[in-house]
């Protein structure tokens, strides 16, 4: 996006390049929702671990 880099610096990078910016935002809040859904499970499972022992 700012050209830092001559080259593109992983291969996923050349996935997310064939995308639109729409397609690009649809995948980023997909991967940002996953992460928000791990970390409310991840919490749950942790202070139903502490009531049990």
């Amino acid at each position: 996006m700012l050209n830092v880099f001559g080259r593109i610096p992983c291969s996923c990078g050349g996935i997310l390049e064939e995308m639109s910016w729409g397609q690009h935002l649809v995948f980023n809040l997909f991967f940002l929702l996953l992460t928000i859904i791990a970390i409310i499970h991840n919490s749950k499972e942790r202070r139903l671990m502490g009531k049990v022992f």
